[in-house]
């Protein structure tokens, strides 16, 4: 068994994304011929060490070498499997695989998915799975805010356009004073915007998520 792990690892680093059709041929309804799906169990109850470890290393290779939009759609249904030492390398590769995303990536391919399922690894009764939740519950809240910084970037962009500056020079000395006064607090905004970026993420937690998960996942991220 070892060897045929180590050459799945093989073949995720020689073919890449080309496996992304065979990783979950059977899905749950046929979970014999999901090779992924194997990949968790056999990482999650063999009862010698030196498979587990290179069940592992083919996961993290998948998570490296594989898209990983693809993979985490692969392997999000798996978050709610009944055996919870899959949940735990679930939690762990869904994690890997975000880590190889941009913010801005994870914001596309839609955080609500990933937040769902973090809200309710994050409480989950294996310590793995909990570890490993926060993690990515972490990297979602940065790539929340970092959405929230652009999005108040490109409003003060607007609220200070080059055509307005260049207008602003043709005006009265008084309504100079008031344009550098209105810069003045632009510029002190910051603080305020990221005191402004962490209410957001929390009303986005209570909004998509149930009230116990949103309470358990603000609780884990804001310590």
């Amino acid at each position: 068994m070892q060897t045929a792990v180590m050459c799945v690892a093989d073949l995720f680093s020689v073919f890449g994304n080309n496996m992304e059709p065979y990783l979950d041929t059977g899905s749950l309804t046929r979970p014999a011929n999901s090779l992924l799906l194997q990949l968790l169990l056999k990482a999650s109850s063999n009862d010698k060490r030196f498979v587990i470890e290179e069940v592992q290393l083919s996961l993290m290779t998948m998570a490296k070498t594989v898209d990983p939009a693809a993979s985490l759609d692969r392997l999000l249904p798996y978050a709610a499997h009944r055996n919870p030492k899959v949940r735990a390398q679930v939690a762990i590769v869904l994690t890997a695989t975000a880590e190889q995303m941009s913010t801005e990536d994870l914001a596309q391919y839609g955080n609500d998915k990933l937040l769902k399922a973090g809200g309710e690894l994050v409480t989950d009764n294996t310590p793995d799975a909990r570890t490993a939740a926060r993690g990515l519950l972490m990297l979602l809240r940065k790539s929340h805010e970092a959405a929230a910084s652009t999005a108040s970037t490109s409003d003060g962009e607007k609220e200070n356009s080059p055509a307005e500056v260049q207008e602003s020079s043709n005006v009265s000395r008084n309504a100079h004073h008031a344009l550098t006064n209105k810069q003045t607090a632009k510029a002190s905004k910051p603080a305020g915007d990221a005191r402004g970026a962490v209410a957001t993420w929390e009303s986005y937690c209570r909004s998509t998520l149930a009230p116990s998960a949103a309470a358990a996942v603000l609780k884990v991220v804001n310590k």
